[in-house]
Order: C-alpha cells, then structure tokens, then sequence
C-alpha cells in the first residue's frame, strides 16, 4: 500500500457500489479480480475510484457490464445498503483502512502482525467448540 504525498483521496462509493453490483452479477472469480483491480488501482496506481470513467475501465478490464451498471450508480440503488454496511462497520469497531471482519463480528483495523489475526481466528474456533 503506497500513497504518493499529496495525492487527492477519491471519494470510493461508486467503488463499494460496483462491489455490490459485481457480487450480485457475476461468479467469485470476478468479484475477486474486481476487489484485487480497485485495490491496485487505488493504492498503487493513485488512481480516482470515484472518477467514472476510470471505474468503468477498470469494471470493463474485469468482464462487468457498465451499461448494466450505470443506471444503478447514478439512482443510488445501493446507498441504503452501503450506509447499512457503514453502520454495521462501526458498530463492530471498523473505522480505518484497511479493515477486516472475522466471523462477522470482529473488527481488525489497520496493518496488524498476523499474531492478531491467528488470535481472533483461534478465539473464533474455541467459540464454536461450545
């Protein structure tokens, strides 16, 4: 992960909404290449996610249909489930990048030593014994 000083942080919900779009559509494969795609595009390339022509490029590199899309993008068909995600987000703690959700109740904030990840996993594991 690597942001160029002074680099104008994009406002990345038409990302999150492409996220949701992806899953919806198409196989695992793909939600995956697009996750791995906006990622680099992100934090390697300094691109702006919130730019549409750059995340229509970036859906079309991974075999998604913009024209399918776009009409959902610009109605705000997912706002309510992205403000939903927010929510549950902090709820649990979330409030930085990157983030990770274990079980789907524990929050990882940040770049942690995998000694957290192992402990939350093992907690997680013990929990289901009972």
């Amino acid at each position: 992960m690597r942001r160029e000083p002074g680099t104008v942080t994009p406002y990345t919900r038409p990302a999150q909404a492409a996220t949701i779009f992806a899953s919806e559509t198409a196989d695992a494969s793909i939600v995956d290449a697009l996750h791995m795609r906006l990622y680099r595009a992100y934090w390697e390339d300094q691109e702006n996610l919130g730019d549409y022509e750059v995340l229509q490029r970036l859906m079309l590199e991974c075999g998604l249909d913009w024209d399918a899309f776009a009409p959902k993008l610009e109605s705000g068909h997912y706002d309510a489930l992205m403000q939903q995600q927010h929510d549950e987000a902090m709820m649990i703690g979330l409030n930085g990048v990157p983030s990770f959700v274990i079980d789907g109740k524990y929050g990882v904030v940040g770049a942690q030593p995998i000694e957290t990840f192992v402990e939350i996993i093992e907690k997680v594991l013990a929990e289901r014994v009972v």
